[in-house]
């Protein structure tokens, strides 16, 4: 471990005036910090490669932390605690709480020092004995009564020497983080004077702008005024304007109704027309077609109406129709012309009769002609 200062070391002195002291002397453990308020942050084994990355880490959130930074100094010193990394510093009990969630942390405890102390004895010559403490921190001092071990002088100056190099070395390294440190503190001040000055400006445009807000207050009022009754003049202009397309609109939309109106009256008389023509047509083709029917029924032999009226009856005559004709057949003349008149009576209109009664007189009767009509599509087969 590498101290700051020599003035760190903590010694053993003691003297004893009067009496001598007996040959065993009692022994005092005391636990005594080194530097108040510091404490030692002791890291894993595998961090070491990551050491300076971590202090320097340690160093960023110290800076930007709000503690007082003349209180809690930050970065002390880097040192090597039985082959294990570690670094001291000052730190705010909020940067502590950071650091000890760090994965790399093993352990923050206060930078403290254990030591023995003896009652000291008097030589020979009376003199006070004084025993020097060694340069290890966190570790235990003992002190034999009176017996001090003597160094080698030599180890001794080459590791002071070796201590000086690697504490100029640690020097150096706190001294580049703590440039850092004062580098962004510099930057972040200037940020927050820059900001400061923006917003001192915009400010300053803020009240040069209520000033000439005040002195435009009065034309303003007036001006003001004119504009509501321009804009009031405007407004009912409008609604005006409105109304009256409104009303255009609705015509036109009145107007589109009484169209549609009479395009549909026009639709359905033209419909009608349509279907009273397409009437016309079919009872023109009902007549052409009753006339063919008619010339061919005349053109046919006795022989061939017998066989027409054989295929009608077989084909579109129940059992009770087939006795039905032939009790018509075994008739008298006087019989089957009071059939007849029952028949035109109740079925035929006045058209249908003067039919009835032209077609009577060309063929052999009324059933005759009404059978042929119905059998009309059988009759053509029959004669092709």
């Amino acid at each position: 471990m590498y101290l700051k200062h020599s003035t760190d070391l903590p010694s053993a002195t003691g003297a004893i005036q009067g009496a001598p002291a007996p040959s065993t002397a009692p022994t005092v453990e005391k636990v005594v910090p080194l530097h108040p308020g510091e404490f030692l942050i002791k890291l894993k084994e595998d961090a070491e490669l990551d050491v300076w990355r971590h202090v320097k880490w340690a160093e960023d959130i110290h800076g930007k932390s709000s503690a007082d930074k003349g209180i809690y100094t930050g970065l002390e010193e880097v040192l090597k605690y039985l082959g294990q990394e570690g670094y001291v510093g000052s730190y705010h009990d909020d940067v502590l709480e950071q650091i000890r969630k760090h994965p790399d942390t093993e352990s923050v405890v206060p930078y403290l020092y254990t030591w023995n102390v003896t009652v000291p004895d008097e030589n020979e010559l009376g003199e006070t004995i004084t025993k020097d403490v060694p340069l290890f921190g966190n570790g235990k001092v003992g002190h034999e009564n009176g017996d001090e071990k003597k160094k080698d002088t030599g180890k001794g100056e080459e590791k002071s020497k070796g201590k000086g190099k690697k504490k100029e070395k640690h020097k150096k390294q706190k001294a580049k983080i703590e440039q850092e440190r004062k580098k962004k503190e510099e930057e972040g001040e200037q940020e927050e004077k820059n900001k400061d000055d923006d917003i001192e400006k915009e400010e300053n445009k803020a009240e040069e702008k209520e000033e000439e807000d005040e002195q435009g207050d009065e034309q303003g009022d007036e001006e003001e005024k004119e504009e509501k009754e321009e804009e009031k003049e405007e407004e009912k202009e409008e609604e005006k304007e409105e109304e009256k397309e409104e009303e255009k609109e609705e015509e036109k939309e009145e107007e589109k109704e009484e169209e549609k109106e009479e395009e549909k009256e026009e639709e359905k008389e033209e419909e009608k027309e349509e279907e009273k023509e397409e009437e016309k047509e079919e009872e023109k083709e009902e007549e052409e077609e009753e006339e063919e029917k008619e010339k061919e029924y005349e053109k046919m032999t006795p022989e061939e109406k017998k066989k027409l009226e054989e295929e009608v009856n077989k084909y579109f005559m129940g059992e009770d129709e087939k006795v039905e004709d032939e009790e018509y057949k075994k008739m008298t003349a006087e019989e089957r012309q009071a059939i007849e008149e029952l028949v035109d009576q109740y079925f035929m209109s006045e058209d249908e009769r003067k039919e009835r009664q032209r077609c009577h007189d060309n063929a052999e009767g009324f059933k005759d002609f009404y059978m042929l009509l119905a059998a009309f599509p059988i009759m053509t087969c029959v004669i092709m």
